[in-house]
């Protein structure tokens, strides 16, 4: 039989269809209704996890593939707003530290801050101008100013304090003690520095001693053992003690340039 015999043939065959349904309607119908705003939007979260992951999945293999060719490694960084950053690897910073740290010389603070807290008067070396950190020292019960200079040229570093020089001015007098405090291999050399009685102690290391205000002798037990020292009893009632790997000259001149 031909295909158009049996086309003819099924056409011819009495079939009783059911009535075709109004669906344009029936849709009309259902977009203009009100929607329900209490029915919960449930998403399959497995599925949009699992998206999650194939996307990231991709970008990640896309920036590595162009983290190898430079310019498109460029392009991407600056579409990403990183263009113009810099990363560096290395070691973190130190803290810093005062200069003079550890020689237990009181508390950091300033020239301005020392000056009204102490009832003398507290001058700066004009051959030095004004010292790199400044300490008040009240441990001994009367306060002491403490200069500390870094090393220069003219200013060696000292082995026994790390600086390149070491000012302190307080209240007393060296002179009652300064014999006691000197010891074997201690060399005392008196002279004057503009006209104050002074003592340069040099060689073996050796403490430090003085008699304050009060009248009792002090001997500063806290003290590192110091090399060469100069000691001036100012006439302003004022000590005056050097501290460094100076000459004398040297250590003289500074001191005198405090006037």
């Amino acid at each position: 039989m031909s295909p158009e015999r049996l086309e003819r043939d099924l056409r011819a065959l009495p079939v009783a269809w059911p009535p075709t349904p109004d669906v344009a309607d029936a849709v009309v119908a259902r977009l203009q209704a009100e929607p329900d705003r209490a029915a919960p939007v449930r998403v399959a979260w497995w599925r949009t996890k699992r998206a999650w992951r194939a996307a990231l999945a991709a970008l990640a293999a896309a920036l590595a593939l162009t983290a190898a060719i430079e310019p498109a490694r460029s392009a991407v960084l600056d579409w990403l707003g990183f263009g113009a950053v810099t990363v560096e690897r290395g070691e973190p910073d130190a803290p810093v530290r005062p200069l003079g740290a550890g020689l237990d010389l009181g508390d950091p603070t300033t020239l301005d801050r020392a000056r009204a807290a102490v009832p003398f008067p507290v001058r700066v070396p004009a051959a030095l101008g004004e010292p790199d950190q400044v300490f008040l020292d009240t441990a001994l019960g009367h306060p002491i100013v403490w200069f500390a200079y870094r090393p220069r040229p003219g200013l060696p570093r000292a082995g026994e304090t790390g600086v390149g020089l070491l000012v302190a001015q307080l209240e007393g007098r060296a002179e009652p003690l300064v014999e006691k405090t000197a010891g074997a291999g201690t060399t005392l050399t008196r002279l004057r520095v503009d006209g104050d009685p002074a003592m340069w102690l040099a060689g073996a290391p050796h403490g430090f001693a003085y008699v304050p205000p009060t009248g009792e002798a002090r001997f500063d037990d806290r003290e590192r053992l110091a090399a060469d020292v100069l000691l001036v009893d100012r006439r302003d009632g004022v000590l005056l003690r050097l501290e460094g790997d100076l000459d004398r000259a040297t250590a003289t001149r500074i001191a005198a340039s405090l006037r």
